[in-house]
């Protein structure tokens, strides 16, 4: 049985607690809203998005819940941009055409999801059809407030998508990597472009945000990054204008990345398939992990006891996964974002940071399973099983 914790920011209703409020301290959701009914909110959650002022959770059973700000209609149930939802509400639209999904992905301003045979939904978007990162080409309006599935990958069998700011990167469960929207040089940003890897290489993983772009290989031992930014990876040079691998990642087997999520301050993380956690870009507020607000424009590795098995980067703070359970933040504290008991102590509260991995304390007595970030909040899913604490720990 899996239970949904969020805190942080709340003012759009993006906790799901129904309520504006923030919260500093996780907090578990217990409701959704279904045909303008309450309801316990379900017991198996497969996916999570986290998008600027909004979020999305996927059930076992392929049902879709979004909450929070409903601008550009990146919730998918309403065309009131300026509909207050904040408690998970479900997107009737995949019910009502039995359309079982098994991931999601949020972005800055849109949303996009896959059906279990592969098929891709998206909706949102930012008022600009120049734009393109619903991947629907011409036929796309600005803003989508249904879900519409990507025609132009109808032939291909997707198995992930990630949304960043103003595009989304779909992978096939061949290995071949489209982006879709407003980034570099793309023939035509309005549809997804298989995009061109070294020596024909597969992908098994990609993310991005703000003009840039990574992407792992499928056997994880080299990752290339993408755009323009401080966090490419590559020292001083902040210009990749081709893939680019990072040479401090050759061979390291890493299995997924993630980009930070704000176009200040931006860094990156990547996790490897024997635990290490690498991260790399700006130090801002202590949100690399190293003990520090410096820099590190190269990957390094954090130094911990923790085997990593997920990431996730936020504007100003970032998040983790232990293979043991346990949900580590760090970086900046303010508005509550890492869930840590010390924001609450009045000289903390603004100024609040930490600057290595640390644990929350809340979550303690369960085993944490999934963690995904914005720039303004935390989501965690757990396993309702207890875990037993030594008494070192």
């Amino acid at each position: 049985m899996s239970e949904l914790y969020c805190w942080g920011l709340g003012k759009e209703g993006q906790l799901g607690h129904s309520s504006l409020f923030s919260l500093p301290i996780p907090q578990k959701c217990t409701k959704v809203v279904s045909n303008d009914k309450s309801f316990k909110i379900p017991s198996e959650i497969v996916s999570l998005g986290a998008g600027l002022l909004n979020s999305a959770f996927v059930t076992a059973s392929g049902e879709v819940y979004t909450c929070g700000s409903n601008r550009y209609g990146r919730l998918g149930h309403s065309s009131d941009e300026n509909e207050e939802c904040s408690t998970f509400k479900k997107i009737q639209f995949f019910s009502i055409h039995k359309i079982k999904i098994i991931q999601i992905s949020c972005g800055g301003t849109h949303t996009a999801a896959i059906t279990e045979e592969g098929h891709v939904y998206t909706w949102g978007s930012t008022g600009s059809s120049i734009s393109g990162e619903l991947g629907q080409g011409k036929r796309s309006p600005s803003s989508c407030f249904e879900p519409l599935r990507v025609e132009a990958l109808i032939s291909e069998a997707i198995s992930s998508v990630e949304c960043g700011h103003k595009i989304t990167g779909f992978i096939s469960r061949s290995g071949n990597l489209y982006i879709a929207g407003k980034f570099m040089n793309l023939k035509n940003n309005s549809l997804p472009n298989l995009v061109e890897i070294p020596n024909g290489e597969k992908v098994s993983a990609f993310s991005s945000w703000k003009n840039y772009a990574l992407i792992v290989t499928e056997d994880g031992e080299k990752t290339y990054c993408w755009g323009e930014s401080v966090a490419l990876g590559l020292g001083e040079t902040t210009k990749a204008p081709v893939l680019t691998q990072i040479p401090q990642l050759d061979g390291k087997g890493v299995k997924l990345v993630s980009c930070s999520s704000s176009e200040h301050h931006p860094h990156s993380a990547a996790v490897t398939v024997s635990g290490e956690l690498w991260v790399w870009g700006e130090g801002y507020k202590g949100k690399l992990g190293l003990g520090s607000e410096e820099d590190s424009f190269v990957p390094t590795k954090i130094e911990s006891d923790e085997t990593f098995v997920s990431v996730s980067c936020g504007g100003i703070h970032s998040g983790a996964i232990s293979e043991s359970g346990k949900a580590l933040t760090w970086g900046c504290g303010s508005d509550g974002r890492l869930g840590h008991p010390r924001y609450l102590e009045g000289r903390y509260r603004y100024t609040y940071k930490e600057t290595r991995p640390t644990r929350v304390e809340k979550l303690a007595t369960v085993k944490a399973t999934h963690i995904k970030l914005s720039y303004y909040h935390t989501m965690v899913l757990t396993q309702k099983e207890e875990v037993i604490l030594s008494k070192f720990e």
